[in-house]
């Protein structure tokens, strides 16, 4: 028997959904409130000040899928990673608001200057993440097949003796 933390009731183990993703993979979660079990939770530490909604979003999601706590390096990629995603959003509403184009100087249509810093800060992002190396989730797992040109580059590193 466990105890779930929000309801404090005692529950079996058919009172659990497999619903819940930490750091360990899937937790036990309780069906009646959708709390996880205190043994199964995760711990996410409190988001950065100034983080708006979708760069907290992304600071818990990779917090409760993921463990940062022996990796100052990568707790500070994961902070910069969730500030430019706040950026995106913002830019991305710009957008939203005023269209691709926006009249120029010369009373022309022009492409407003927020598509191309969109589509910079979303590579930056993209880049972020990479460099946190993060592993894929077990369910994702395909076999790769390597491309002709990663296998041309493999066969020219390789040193004959």
């Amino acid at each position: 028997m466990k105890i779930c933390t929000s309801c404090q009731r005692e529950l079996d183990t058919t009172e659990f959904a497999q619903d819940k993703r930490t750091r360990d993979g899937l937790a036990k979660i309780c069906r009646d409130c959708g709390s996880a079990p205190e043994a199964d939770a995760v711990k996410v530490p409190p988001a950065p000040s100034g983080l708006k909604a979708r760069g907290r979003a992304l600071w818990t999601e990779l917090h409760q899928t993921f463990d940062f706590s022996g990796d100052p390096h990568r707790h500070l990629l994961v902070e910069d990673a969730c500030r430019e995603a706040d950026l995106i959003d913002r830019l991305q509403r710009a957008v939203d608001a005023q269209g691709l184009r926006v009249v120029g100087s010369q009373g022309q249509p022009t492409a407003a200057p927020e598509v191309s810093e969109l589509r910079m800060h979303r590579a930056l992002l993209g880049q972020l993440v990479a460099r946190l190396s993060l592993p894929d989730a077990e369910e994702d797992k395909e076999p790769v097949i390597p491309q002709s040109s990663q296998v041309q580059r493999k066969a020219t590193l390789k040193v004959v003796k």
